[in-house]
């Protein structure tokens, strides 16, 4: 906030300027109003960054599902291919991996 272009105006209308560096004290710095939304608004921010983090996490457990079943993937793979049993992009014949 105290990059802010009102923080900003304000420090400059509040510093003290000495030798080659100015200074703000801790009492103006505390002094400056930092607007803050009201409650309701607050907590429905709270409710919606809730809401991401989840699907967030959801998201981060899917992929780590699939990441993990890629190894176990790769194996049938090749186990087929070695095997000769490899066929087609035809949609009728089973999967390399049975689940």
């Amino acid at each position: 906030m105290l990059n802010s272009p009102q923080a900003k105006t304000y420090c400059n209308a509040v510093k003290s300027d000495g030798v080659n560096q100015s200074n703000i004290n801790a009492q103006k710095i505390g002094a400056f109003q930092i607007p803050v939304p009201p409650l309701d608004e607050q907590e429905e921010i709270v409710r919606l960054l809730d809401e991401l983090l989840a699907r967030e996490e959801a998201a981060r457990a899917a992929a780590d599902a699939a990441l993990a079943k890629i190894p176990a993937l790769r194996q049938a793979v090749l186990a087929r291919a070695f095997r000769g049993q490899l066929g087609t992009n035809d949609p009728a014949e089973p999967p390399a991996l049975s689940e």
